[in-house]
């Protein structure tokens, strides 16, 4: 899209806007691959993660397990306004890691309770009676549970 009064190609609010289309959807999934640019990367995640695409779900889940804390961060955020059972294990690997950062945990512990499943209920559930867990995950992931019950 280009001309006067037209919002720049690439623009978060243009994505949003041609989302509907197969062609736009292959073209974002095309973008959070790891040779795009890192910024490009997390405005097709947040895209994607705004269509709510289904086909999205496989290659958000891959880049939950990319090697930058950022992407992998952006892909929990789209995966939980996708609310994808498929995304359960995924999620549930993040929000288990010890090494990732608090931040993305607790993101993947509320994209779990958003999901509702049998599954993810129960990486919940696991969080919170590991001992070994650090207190505040394990706070947030109970939060998380009781949070379920009300909604």
């Amino acid at each position: 899209m280009h001309g006067e009064g037209m919002i720049p190609e690439g623009s978060h609010a243009v994505m949003l806007y041609e989302l509907h289309t197969t062609e736009e959807i292959y073209r974002l999934i095309g973008r959070i691959d790891t040779t795009s640019p890192h910024q490009e990367r997390i405005d097709a995640m947040a895209a994607l993660g705004d269509s709510r695409d289904p086909r999205a779900v496989r290659p958000l889940i891959t880049c939950c397990s990319d090697e930058n804390s950022e992407i992998r961060r952006h892909a929990i955020r789209a995966l939980y306004a996708m609310k994808s059972g498929r995304a359960v294990a995924a999620l549930t690997e993040r929000l288990k890691d010890k090494n990732e950062a608090r931040t993305s945990r607790k993101e993947a512990a509320k994209a779990l309770a958003a999901i509702r499943s049998h599954g993810a209920i129960a990486g919940l559930v696991d969080i919170t009676l590991d001992t070994g867990e650090e207190p505040d995950i394990r706070i947030f992931a109970a939060t998380m549970l009781g949070r379920m019950g009300k909604g």
